[in-house]
């Protein structure tokens, strides 16, 4: 019997509707998914939405809340910068103690093609793949990281739910919320990092998988490496990054380069798509908020849109020198 494809996602009610969204999109390209969703003080009249949406595109959806268990973590100093129900994740292995292999899905995310290849991704034994992400060299020695470690964007993540319990994935990540440096952003996101990824225990995902925002603007690994001052060991093939580029299979909109595409300011060109999955999710207004582009990134664009290919890696990489200058001091 064929294995189905199940999916995590992790919300508070402020993120419902861009659930909903990346849901559709999930759907559509994958019907019949296992969709469960870790609920952070989430209204039952929105729980309700989600699963006629799920029911309604031929998946089906349970519900797990995991509201108590972050707020035991909040009332341990994690960081929350983001949001808190991004820690729901590490918590799979023990909430599916059924499940073998579990695909976790940010909500910011559209899936562009079919994740059932994700079910026989090879994991070479480790617990989990991950995508690298490319946040500059400066960041990686603001959270203690090695720079011969990889940084990895646990937006996307595929956990082999029995393997993650074996190697105590959830308690290791968890036990360096006391260690983080006050100066890290991105949550348990750095912790994976400062413990399972400095360990060698992630396996990596294509960036297929997990293409972020800023690929639209770099056009070669060789691109991202320049712009990024990123070792090569600890990123993607030329090939990958290639192969990623030529059909995105899921876009993940962190940060705010080109501006996410449910703003209606958003320069990202998924945003028709994003828009038409908005409807197809019943929340169109999802699609039509407003924020206008931040001015770094407004330069960046116009950069990118006017300047050759090479003066743009020079201008990116120095903007994304001074960003983190004038933010961080380093």
């Amino acid at each position: 019997m064929p294995q189905t494809l199940s999916i995590v996602y992790s919300t508070d009610e402020n993120y419902v509707k861009l659930t909903a969204v990346s849901m559709a999109s999930l759907l559509a390209h994958n019907p019949g998914a296992r969709v469960t969703v870790l609920t952070n003080g989430v209204r039952p009249a929105s729980c309700a939405f989600l699963r006629a949406l799920c029911e309604r595109l031929g998946g089906t959806f349970a519900a797990l809340d995991v509201a108590d268990a972050l707020k035991r973590l909040e009332a341990q100093g994690a960081n929350g910068y983001v949001s808190y129900s991004t820690y729901a994740r590490l918590f799979i292995p023990r909430l599916l103690p059924d499940a073998a292999r579990v695909v976790y899905l940010d909500s910011d995310t559209l899936v562009n093609g079919d994740l059932s290849p994700l079910l026989g991704l090879d994991l070479d034994g480790k617990p989990l793949a991950l995508a690298y992400d490319c946040l500059r060299v400066e960041y990686r020695k603001m959270i203690g990281l090695p720079l011969t470690a990889p940084y990895h964007n646990a937006g996307v993540m595929v956990l082999d739910c029995a393997a993650c319990r074996r190697d105590r994935v959830t308690e290791r990540v968890l036990a360096a919320v006391h260690d983080s440096p006050a100066l890290a952003l991105f949550a348990d996101q750095d912790l994976i990092a400062r413990t399972l990824g400095r360990d060698g225990d992630v396996a990596p995902l294509p960036p297929a998988y997990n293409f972020l925002a800023h690929y639209e603007m770099f056009r070669s690994r060789d691109d991202v490496l320049k712009i990024m001052a990123i070792p090569p060991e600890v990123w993607f093939s030329s090939a990958d990054y290639a192969a990623a580029r030529a059909h995105p299979l899921v876009y993940h909109f962190a940060g705010h380069t080109l501006g996410r595409p449910w703003y209606r300011e958003s320069k990202h060109p998924v945003r028709p798509l994003y828009r038409r999955f908005a409807r197809l999710a019943g929340v169109p207004e999802a699609a039509e908020q407003s924020r206008p582009l931040d001015p770094c990134y407004r330069v960046q664009h116009l950069c990118w849109k006017l300047l050759p290919n090479a003066l743009f890696v020079q201008a990116c990489r120095a903007l994304y020198r001074f960003f983190y200058w004038k933010a961080y001091g380093v």
